[in-house]
């Protein structure tokens, strides 16, 4: 089996001045609570790698952070990220449950942070500070849970940095989930833009 690429590195995903423009502040905590996030379903991303699990990213923002209509970060908080959670063929949605980190890219795992020759893929966390990255924190082990609540869905985090420090976070809020497999043409603005091209049916 070929070695699994990961949708999407850093750099590609921001879309803002770039990864050399990283500003240091060291003294920065991450945020532990998120309040906006969005869902990307990208079907069986890897199914030329004989994986026919379906593939969704995750990707969660912290308040006064966010993106904007061309879908580059705004603002100074948290983002955290997971570019790859493998659902079983039939899922669609993001079932509630727990997901663990793993590289088998068995279904309700998600593939572990990791630094491939400069870009960062996988789980991990972006600090921004005026809407430039100030710290990136690679997540290489752990695991969340997910469940619903009426039209919210609650996500407890539990994951380990890197370094082997614990972080411990939570989502509370709506969760959209849209759908990425028909790329549209005519769409010149950025991620968030593309991908509300096709929102998937909510739960019921």
């Amino acid at each position: 089996m070929k070695r699994i690429a990961y949708i999407l590195s850093i750099c590609s995903l921001l879309g803002m001045a770039g990864c050399n423009n990283t500003v240091n502040h060291p003294e920065l905590n991450s945020a532990t609570e998120f309040n906006t996030g969005y869902a990307f379903f990208y079907g069986a991303y890897y199914a030329e790698d004989d994986i026919d699990r379906n593939v969704v990213v995750l990707d969660l923002y912290s308040p006064k952070l966010g993106l904007d209509s061309l879908g580059v970060i705004r603002g100074t908080g948290t983002n955290f990220y997971l570019s790859d959670i493998f659902l079983p063929p039939k899922d669609t949605l993001l079932p509630a449950t727990t997901y663990k980190s793993d590289t088998t890219a068995a279904p309700l795992t998600f593939l572990p942070g990791m630094n491939y020759e400069g870009n960062v893929s996988g789980a991990y966390l972006l600090d921004i500070v005026d809407s430039q990255i100030s710290r990136i924190t690679i997540l290489t082990e752990g695991g969340f849970t997910l469940q619903y609540k009426g039209d919210s869905a609650l996500i407890d985090i539990r994951m380990k940095t890197e370094g082997g420090k614990t972080y411990a976070a939570q989502f509370r809020g709506i969760l959209p989930m849209y759908d990425m497999r028909q790329p549209d043409p005519d769409d010149t603005g950025g991620q968030l833009k593309a991908a509300k091209r096709k929102q998937l049916p909510t739960r019921q």
